[in-house]
C-alpha cells in the first residue's frame, strides 16, 4: 500500500489473470446451476399444471391449475425462487424462449384457447396474478387463511363460457 499525496491509501495490487479467469469460470458455473435450476423448476410446474388441468372435471380445469400452481409454489419454495431469480429477457410465449417455460407456459395458454382474439394475454394475466398470490403468501403480506377465497375469486374472473368470449377481449 502506497499513501499518495491527498493521504489516502492505494494499493498496487493488480489481480492475476488467472484470478481473473478462476472468477470468470465460477461466476458461469454459478449462472448455470441457476439456469438449471430454473430450467428444471419451469418443467416441473408445467407438469403440474398438465396434470391438474388434464384431470380437471370440464368446468373445473382454471380452479384445478391455479390450486396446482400455488401448491407447487408453496411445496417447492427454493426452487420455484430459482424459477424466478434469473432476469430473463424472453417474454414466457416468445420462439426463443426455453422449451421449459414455453411448457409450462402452453399449460396456462391452454385454459384460455377459444377465449377471444388474445388467449395468450389471459394467460398471462392468470400467471401474473398467480405468481402475485403465490409470492405475498410466501412473504407473509397475504393470510393462509384466506387462500381458498383468493383463489375462488380469481377463478370466477378467469372462468368463462365457452360459447362467449372473455369480456373485454373483441373477437375479430
Amino acid at each position: 500500500m502506497n499513501e499518495g499525496s491527498d493521504g489516502q491509501f492505494t494499493s498496487n495490487h493488480q489481480p492475476s489473470d488467472d484470478n481473473c479467469n478462476d472468477i470468470q469460470e465460477f461466476h458461469h458455473e454459478f449462472l448455470h446451476e441457476q439456469r438449471l435450476g430454473m430450467s428444471k423448476g419451469f418443467q416441473e410446474i408445467g407438469l403440474a399444471l398438465e396434470k391438474a388441468r388434464k384431470k380437471a372435471k370440464r368446468g373445473n380445469m382454471v380452479e384445478s391449475v391455479a390450486s396446482a400452481y400455488l401448491g407447487f409454489a408453496a411445496s417447492s419454495r427454493a426452487l420455484y425462487e430459482a424459477m424466478f431469480s434469473l432476469s430473463l429477457s424472453v417474454p414466457f410465449d416468445d420462439a426463443g424462449t426455453p422449451p421449459e417455460l414455453r411448457f409450462a407456459f402452453s399449460q396456462l395458454l391452454e385454459l384460455f384457447q377459444g377465449q377471444g382474439s388474445k388467449p395468450e394475454v389471459l394467460a398471462e394475466l392468470f400467471w401474473a396474478s398467480l405468481h402475485g398470490i403465490a409470492e405475498l403468501t410466501r412473504t407473509k403480506r397475504f393470510p393462509r387463511s384466506r387462500q381458498k377465497e383468493r383463489v375462488r375469486a380469481l377463478v370466477e374472473r378467469f372462468t368463462f363460457s365457452r360459447e362467449e368470449p372473455a369480456p373485454g377481449l373483441k373477437v375479430r
